[in-house]
């Protein structure tokens, strides 16, 4: 989830994809990708672990979103 989620954020450099991400109700699947992550932390090893992958993402996230 972690290739999706990048590449997802990757394209959103590109300024027709921002449009369509936000047409396309891109902000929410983000959100429901965040929050799955958060969800099963089972899966991880460290909790710890796993709250800097989601701030990291979550930064990320408004770090493509609100570039020019």
């Amino acid at each position: 989830m972690e290739n999706l989620f990048g590449s997802l954020c990757a394209a959103l450099l590109y300024a027709p994809n921002r449009m369509k991400f936000l047409e396309g109700e891109g902000i929410q699947l983000m959100n429901l990708m965040l929050r799955f992550a958060h969800a099963v932390p089972h899966l991880h090893e460290d909790s710890e672990q796993v709250k800097a992958q989601e701030r990291a993402r979550g930064e990320r996230l408004l770090d493509h979103r609100f570039a020019p």
